[in-house]
């Protein structure tokens, strides 16, 4: 399973990357822009992206993602979300949203389960 994690403080997840690194492979990247180049040029089976400061770009380069029918599943991460972003992010796909202060244990089981139900369909 192949993984890419955007995010722009790598220390904060450093437990949580070890969890992923054992089972996954993973590439990290520190904006969400370069996040969907990668995700252009690849096969990626899980999404996960540290929200970034600018919602609202983020937003727009996300409907922007899915409008080239990319389906890779998405789990945002950190910062908080307005109720309104939240569910503008969840009606294009995000599977789900860790809010700070993030519980490494239980993002990792999400991981985990999520990779299952990838394998299985393939």
């Amino acid at each position: 399973l192949r993984i890419v994690f955007s995010c722009y403080d790598i220390a904060c997840y450093q437990n949580f990357m070890s969890g992923l690194a054992e089972k996954f492979i993973v590439t990290i990247c520190q904006d969400f822009d370069q996040m969907f180049e990668i995700l252009q040029y690849g096969k990626t089976d899980l999404v996960l992206v540290e929200v970034p400061q600018n919602k609202s770009a983020f937003l727009k380069s996300l409907k922007e993602f899915r409008q080239k029918d990319i389906t890779t599943q998405i789990i945002l991460v950190g910062d908080q979300m307005s109720q309104n972003d939240l569910i503008t992010a969840f009606s294009m796909g995000v599977k789900d949203y860790f809010p700070e202060p993030v519980k490494t244990e239980l993002l990792l089981e999400r991981v985990r389960t999520i990779a299952k139900k990838i394998q299985n369909q393939t």
